[in-house]
């Protein structure tokens, strides 16, 4: 019992480094092929959608992301 309650104990402090390594998508300017149409989005937006510019650290594709 004490090995299995020890062995949770580590899975989840691993857990609570990894999250609290992640970051937030990077916003990018992307665009139509068919439309020209453009967006910011995080995510691509599907098929159809090509980055144009980016990372963006806003969701209005205004500032772009500082370099690191």
């Amino acid at each position: 019992m004490r090995h299995r309650f020890l062995c949770l104990l580590i899975a989840s402090l691993c857990l609570a480094v990894l999250s609290v390594q992640a970051k937030p998508a990077p916003w990018r300017l992307w665009r139509s092929k068919t439309s020209g149409a453009m967006i910011c989005a995080a995510n691509p937006p599907g098929e159809g959608w090509v980055p144009v510019d980016g990372p963006y650290a806003d969701p209005q594709c205004q500032r772009l992301q500082p370099r690191s």
